[in-house]
């Protein structure tokens, strides 16, 4: 019924059951959970300039060797 009604807007089972198992498991606010805080990171000619000599050094490195650097 609330396909009918809202068409793709309406929420799916998937995620209607996640609200639900939420809320009986005591959730109270539909606002998002505090999130840990991430690096910021961005584009600049600098980190590019930098990941390029990484790579051009070990061409088998993996984002994960990158990150951890």
């Amino acid at each position: 019924m609330l396909v009918r009604v809202y068409e793709n807007q309406a929420l799916s089972m998937k995620c209607l059951n996640e609200w639900f198992t939420s809320f009986r498991e005591g959730r109270e606010s539909v606002s998002d959970s505090p999130r840990s805080e991430r690096l910021m990171t961005f584009v600049s000619d600098e980190n590019i300039e930098k990941m390029s000599k990484l790579v051009e050094k070990d061409r088998r490195l993996t984002v994960r060797r990158i990150v951890g650097r």
